[in-house]
């Protein structure tokens, strides 16, 4: 049988042969799972692999394969003749057969590392004065970044001239408002910065990262104990890190004794959500949609806006913060340790908060639009 497996494949495709033994490898290796046998061809061919479509016909894949995968939770898998057959798709007889059998070996070597890897990196830890090292590596490199300086520059002129030209207590002249609350958004920020951290052979290598691995994912579940730890030094080197980059792109320094006053962020936390869940707040919103001085929805986007940026100012206001933009800035720096902090046993303190405010920009979006939060209507912030 094997001997008339390797005489039909030498009639396909003279290359095919010599691939028996390096595509069986590679089948046990991988599974046969799908995105593997792409990543295979387009090694092979060098060149991008065929459509997601036209390689599950090939691979004699049908809609019922999917199905039955998908509800038993497990990837979709290729057979044996499948493979073959896609490879065989593939080949180029200007390439010579010895130079295929080497890519795929290769290849095969490449995977079963990564697998090997996966399984290091599961139970890799970092100890508490090495993850100390990593987060002010982080808060480094991002003080060092040409690139974010440029998107942080642009972000605080935004905020420069608001304070030059406009009443900076009127909160329809929040840069919230006339930019739109991405302009707080800081998250992406950090999460780009946390892909560029291990970005070195030697940092990948010690760390069992492949070469398909998001770093800034290996970065949020490898620091998370560390960073939670009540009173622990990588917490405070992470609150530090983001305190900076809010006072860097808004010139508002958020205090560290606020931000650590749980009793006070608890509090605050409570009086947004009373504040955004009261029918007097939801019965302006509604008129504020519903509003005939414009027919232009982003323009009433902006007014909503406007109605809640005052009310979470106010909030500050009544838990003892100062009245304004601080409260806005300082739940923007909330949110980023919320993010950051995602896996964490405890209800965040800023969870009801950000529920409610998510809640007003969600039902705003339906109203207006149909659908999910519209588009800020000042724009993205710049970021260039």
């Amino acid at each position: 049988l094997a001997a008339g497996t390797a005489l039909i494949m030498a009639i396909c495709h003279p290359a095919m042969a010599g691939l028996k033994e390096p595509l069986e490898r590679f089948f046990k290796t991988s599974g046969g799972a799908v995105d593997a046998i792409a990543e295979l061809l387009a090694v092979m061919s060098e060149e991008p692999p065929p459509p997601p479509k036209e390689l599950l016909e090939t691979l004699g894949i049908t809609p019922d394969d999917i199905k039955a995968a998908a509800e038993a939770k497990k990837p979709v898998v290729a057979s044996r003749s499948g493979l073959d057959k896609a490879v065989e798709d593939i080949l180029d007889g200007a390439v010579p057969a010895k130079e295929y059998v080497e890519r795929v070996t290769k290849h095969t070597d490449k995977i079963e590392l990564r697998i090997s890897n996966n399984r290091n990196r599961a139970a890799f830890k970092f100890s508490e004065e090495e993850a100390a090292e990593v987060e002010e590596r982080l808060l480094t490199e991002m003080e060092e970044d040409n690139e974010l300086q440029k998107t942080r520059e642009n972000l605080r002129k935004v905020h420069d001239d608001w304070r030059a030209e406009e009443d900076v207590t009127d909160p329809h002249k929040f840069p919230t408002v006339t930019v739109g609350p991405e302009i707080l958004k800081m998250e992406t920020l950090f999460q780009i910065a946390q892909r560029k951290l291990f970005h070195t052979p030697e940092q990948r290598a010690k760390c069992f990262i492949n070469d398909v691995d998001d770093p800034a994912i290996f970065a949020l579940e490898k620091l998370l104990e560390h960073r939670t730890k009540e009173g622990g030094p990588v917490g405070k080197i992470q609150m530090k890190r983001i305190i900076w980059l809010a006072k860097e792109i808004t010139g508002v320094e958020v205090r560290t004794s606020d931000l650590e006053d749980h009793a006070l962020m608890k509090k605050l936390d409570e009086t947004i959500e009373s504040k955004l869940t009261d029918n007097n707040f939801i019965t302006k919103v509604e008129k504020a949609c519903m509003s005939k001085k414009t027919t232009d929805p982003r323009e009433k986007v902006k007014n909503v806006e406007a109605l809640l940026s005052k009310t979470l100012a106010d909030a500050g206001k009544t838990v003892g913060l100062e009245q304004g933009y601080y409260t806005l800035v300082l739940l923007s720096v909330l949110h980023s340790l919320q993010i950051e902090r995602l896996k964490v046993g405890v209800e965040p303190l800023d969870c009801k908060a950000q529920v409610a405010i998510s809640t007003v920009r969600t039902r705003t979006g339906a109203a207006l639009f149909g659908r999910g939060p519209p588009k800020p209507a000042g724009g993205a912030p710049p970021n260039k």
